[in-house]
C-alpha cells in the first residue's frame, strides 16, 4: 500500500472535520470526539509528510531537484 499524499490527508482531514460538525449538532458527542481524534492522527501524519518532504529538500542536491541555474 502507498503511503497517503497531502491531497489525500487533506481531504480526509476535511471529510471528519465535516462529519465532527454533523454529529455534534444532531447531539452525537461520542460519534464528534471519534472524528476529532481521527483529525489529530491525520494532522499528526501530515504534519510529518510535509517534515520529511522539507528534510529530503534540504539534502537533495540542486541539480537532482531540477533547480540548478545554467549559466
Amino acid at each position: 500500500m502507498t503511503p497517503p499524499t497531502e491531497p489525500d490527508l487533506l481531504r480526509q482531514i476535511a471529510f471528519h472535520r465535516g462529519r465532527a460538525v454533523l454529529d455534534r449538532r444532531n447531539g452525537d458527542i461520542g460519534d464528534a470526539l471519534i472524528h476529532e481524534e481521527e483529525i489529530a492522527r491525520l494532522n499528526e501524519k501530515l504534519r510529518v509528510l510535509r517534515a520529511t518532504r522539507a528534510t529530503q529538500q534540504l539534502t537533495t542536491p540542486r541539480s537532482v531537484r531540477g533547480l540548478e541555474i545554467v549559466r
